[in-house]
């Protein structure tokens, strides 16, 4: 009875999910996120990438939500360190109390990137894994550390080392099933899949994606069903002439691992608005069911080359919107009123608003945007004047 339950169920969810790919469509303009989370980093800023996030409906240690992420300001890869966050409604997010971020600093040589977190039932653990990179040997290997609380963490332990020179592994997905580990990653074109028992690690070989696309594959998260064993990838990819710095994101699901995948669709593209955060590029992102809904957490690239995270929700995946919540907090010298995220300075409140030089000129008022925000192209210190109140604040 319960193969037969199954094997509708897969049926069903064949034939459903043929139809839904059957037609390649642009991305609603409405599934971009309108403003980035905005949790601060271990540098205190929120340029923060690459999100793996894990959703427990009864909580693990507390949390709902848990998220392997690394800082990347404006690139910069000494910065780019696996790091953890928590949260229980999945737009608040901290640090668990007693961690202290990040979980690695750079290798001597190279850098760290990539994170992924991977929820181990049988010994009910987290694993943090991340890629670190070797600069002048052009070589990756895999590092993963092991916590039962998700605040103590084991010693780094490399469970994939280097390969031949030039030889990527981006952006690992790793899963567990019946104890063996599964792993895709990225040669920065196309998806590979391999996997090893923990007791040797020793890898098998890999075996490419059979993904109907020519553009090249950058990063990627995806879920497998337990049950069925069907796959739902997500992506982010450039035309083989473009950058990495400039894709999109792509859904496609197959019925197994190394089946066919269907044609990619495209569920989130890089806004033609030039203030947007997600205007120059969308990075990787995570999907996560929650109560039926799917949970997008992208990272994206602006025109400043400043780094955000942004969450779109919806159901099905082809149908997530951008998740339109303000969060009330204040930025540095900022008031009651007043945001400062970026070179975006945000005004709460109704209020008209001016920003002024320190020499008092006007470089800009509210009036001159209907964004809801006045985009300021110079960094340095500026004042805020509101009808209540004037501010300081420093925009970067």
């Amino acid at each position: 009875m319960r193969i037969e339950t199954l094997t509708m169920k897969r049926l069903f969810i064949t034939i459903l999910h043929t139809l839904l790919c059957a037609v390649l469509f642009a991305a609603s303009p409405d599934a971009n996120g309108l403003y980035p989370l905005e949790f601060r980093n271990y540098l205190g800023n929120i340029e923060n990438i690459h999100p793996k996030v894990l959703f427990f409906e009864d909580g693990w240690h507390g949390f709902k939500f848990w998220m392997a992420y690394t800082p990347y300001p404006l690139g910069s890869i000494s910065a780019e360190n696996p790091c953890i966050a928590v949260s229980n409604d999945g737009w608040n997010w901290t640090v668990p109390e007693g961690l202290e971020n990040p979980l690695a600093f750079a290798p001597d040589g190279g850098y760290n990137s990539d994170t992924h977190l991977v929820y181990n039932a049988a010994t009910d653990e987290l694993e943090c894994w991340y890629r670190a990179f070797h600069i002048e040997s052009v070589t990756d290997y895999i590092v993963r550390r092991v916590s039962s609380d998700g605040v103590e963490w084991g010693a780094p332990e490399v469970v994939l080392p280097a390969a031949e020179s030039g030889q990527m592994r981006l952006s690992p997905c790793v899963w567990i099933d019946d104890g063996r580990y599964h792993m895709v990653y990225s040669d920065g074109a196309h998806l590979f899949a391999i996997d090893a028992n923990s007791d040797n690690w020793q890898w098998s070989e890999p075996v490419r994606l059979n993904i109907p696309t020519s553009l090249k594959i950058w990063h990627q998260d995806l879920l497998v069903d337990p049950d069925s064993g069907m796959v739902e990838l997500l992506f982010t990819a450039y035309d083989q002439n473009g950058s990495n710095n400039a894709a999109d994101l792509y859904y496609a699901y197959a019925d197994s691992l190394l089946g066919q995948f269907c044609e990619p669709e495209m569920i989130i593209q890089r806004s033609p608005d030039p203030m947007a955060f997600d205007h120059r590029s969308i990075y990787r992102a995570s999907m996560v069911k929650v109560h039926g809904d799917y949970y997008v957490y992208y990272s994206c690239i602006d025109r400043d080359w400043h780094r955000y995270m942004m969450l779109s929700v919806g159901s099905p995946i082809q149908n997530v919107v951008g998740y339109r919540q303000v969060t009330p907090m204040r930025s540095p010298g900022a008031g009651t009123n007043v945001r400062v995220i970026g070179r975006r300075v945000y005004n709460l409140g109704i209020e008209h608003m001016q920003i002024i030089d320190l020499a008092g000129r006007i470089i800009a008022t509210s009036a001159d945007t209907s964004a809801g925000f006045i985009y300021v192209p110079v960094a340095g210190v500026y004042v805020v004047a509101t009808e209540s109140e004037a501010i300081t604040v420093v925009v970067n």
